[in-house]
């Protein structure tokens, strides 16, 4: 079977060693072998639980799939203003710091 990666440390069909961690969500569950630490795996689960409860409570959706979908498209949104925010602050950062130069010299 072939494996498929989808972090670096992360596979769902393994021939990859590492620990087999069990995943129950949306009345889905399936088992991952990753080299990550099984605790640190399950917080994340923990993590995107709360925000599926999230959904269903403001947003009213009932339905797994629908539910996922949300999440994955806020998720990458939180994703993307944050890698921004990181480039905004790497140029703010590098500004100043051609200003300390110059101030220096």
């Amino acid at each position: 079977m072939m494996t498929t990666p989808v972090r670096g440390s992360w596979t769902f069909f393994s021939k990859m060693e590492g620990d087999p961690v069990r995943i129950h969500l949306l009345g889905t569950s399936f088992t991952i072998k990753t080299n990550e630490n099984p605790e640190y795996v399950q917080q994340l689960v923990s993590k995107v639980e709360k925000r599926f409860e999230q959904i269903r409570r403001s947003m009213g959706v009932t339905d797994p799939l629908r539910t996922a979908i949300i999440s994955s498209i806020l998720t990458v949104d939180e994703l993307q203003r944050l890698q921004q925010q990181s480039v905004e602050a790497e140029s703010v950062t590098m500004d100043l710091i051609e200003l300390i130069d110059r101030t220096i010299e």
